[in-house]
């Protein structure tokens, strides 16, 4: 199966954004301990460069959360608006002769099975799971308590 390249480089943006996260937040974890050592060593030029790139590092993350924000949403709308595109050409070419010949099960499945649907499917189910766990998490915890 070939991918186009925007699904490609959808994948890889995700990847980079993953990894460059994980960094920085062990970073910005690790980076006030180093702070305070510095401080407490008296040791100024380790504690200004400490401090920058603390906040460097926050002020990036930031930055890169915007981004992600900024380019996940955007491509679920572009690919929002071209199964919507998709939908109308496809409602436009149907005639009524054409619609006769094959079931009417036939098209409302073919307009049933979008990414939207699949989607909500699957948070459906999700909370559904969650909802499970939460319930049995509750009842274990007041049993142990």
């Amino acid at each position: 199966m070939v991918k186009s390249t925007k699904h490609f480089k959808f994948i890889l943006w995700n990847w980079l954004y993953l990894i460059f996260t994980i960094f920085f937040k062990i970073y910005l974890i690790v980076a006030p301990y180093f702070i305070f050592t510095f401080i407490l060593n008296e040791n100024l030029t380790f504690f200004w460069v400490a401090t920058t790139s603390f906040l460097g590092v926050r002020i990036f993350n930031i930055f890169l959360d915007f981004m992600n924000q900024a380019y996940f949403k955007g491509f679920l709308i572009f690919h929002k608006m071209k199964l919507a595109e998709k939908i109308t050409n496809f409602l436009e070419k149907t005639t009524y002769k054409k619609y006769n010949e094959n079931s009417s099960g036939f098209y409302y499945s073919e307009i049933e099975n979008t990414i939207e649907k699949s989607v909500s499917q699957f948070y459906a189910n999700l909370l559904s799971f969650l909802q499970t766990l939460s319930i049995i998490l509750m009842t274990l915890g007041l049993f142990f308590i």
